[in-house]
Parts: C-alpha cells; structure tokens; sequence
C-alpha cells in the first residue's frame, strides 16, 4: 500500500471533509435544473381575446379641450436644457477659483462642471482640474476627507509654424 492509500483510508472514517461543498456545474446541468423547477403543473394560457379583456385597464386621463389653446409659437431651434443643481454655484464662480467638497463627490462636481463650461461655450477660455486629497501648500496641512475642484484657465492654443 502506498501512504496515500493508507492516508485516504484513515480518514475515510471521519466523513465528508468538505461538508457543503459542492462542484461546479456545466450550462447544461444547470439549465436542465432550471426545467426541472419550473411548474408546468398549469396548462400554458395563450394570448386569446377573453384573456386580453380580462386584462385590468389602465386608467384613462381625461383632457378637457376647452382647457387647449391654439398660438402661434414658433418651433425652437433646440429643446430648453435645464439648469443643473449646480448652476447657480458655477455662476458664482471665477477662474482660479476652487469648491471644497467631499472626496467621493470631487468626480460628480468635476463631470458637472466640465458639462456647465460646455453648455457655456466656455471650452477655450476654462477647464476643470481636480484633487482627490488636498493638503494646503502654506500650512501643509491635508484636509482629511475632502477634495477640490478648480476652474482654471485654458492654456492658450500652441502656435502654428511654417514649414
């Protein structure tokens, strides 16, 4: 007998030794599982017409039309954009300037900045950098659980040369 015969037979005694456990199985066995659970004790219902009146209804909305009006309103050239929770904030702010927010938030302000500075038409004069941990350079003190998210001013556009 070799040692992992006897090893095996030694402690074949003790049972299961991994309790619970159990091996991965194919896509094949598990869909076939699957059948198997499903309840086909009732008889599949097609879509006939008692069905679809047995149906609830939804509740209808009633429009009065004397409440419609009839203009004449030109069409816009482009549906009306409303205005972010931030809107007002960003309006406030100069370039250079920067918002003090919590570390999970600094992505969410930056995305809505960058989205406030396009709707502006502001892309050639400002763009947005962020920092997730900030310590201040003067005091070189981090400010623990807070970021920053600045406005800053665009680099101006490298010159063209002639070749």
């Amino acid at each position: 007998m070799t040692p992992c015969t006897t090893l095996v037979q030694g402690i074949a005694h003790l049972g299961d030794p991994m309790p619970g456990y159990q091996p991965k199985r194919s896509k094949t066995e598990m869909k076939n599982q699957r059948l198997k659970d499903e309840d086909y004790s009732k008889p599949h219902q097609p879509c006939t017409l008692e069905v679809v009146l047995k149906r609830p209804k939804k509740e209808s909305v009633y429009i009065d039309p004397d409440d419609l009006q009839i203009t004449d309103d030109a069409l816009p050239a482009s549906r009306c954009a409303p205005l972010h929770k931030y809107h007002a904030t960003f309006e406030r702010m100069n370039v250079g300037q920067s918002l003090r927010c919590t570390t999970g938030n600094v992505g969410k302000v930056a995305g809505a900045m960058r989205k406030y500075i396009e709707i502006k038409g502001l892309t050639k004069t400002a763009m947005v950098r962020t920092v997730m941990r900030y310590t201040d350079p003067k005091t070189k003190i981090e400010d623990v659980g807070h970021g920053r998210v600045w406005m800053m001013a665009a680099p101006a556009a490298a010159l063209k040369r002639a070749a």
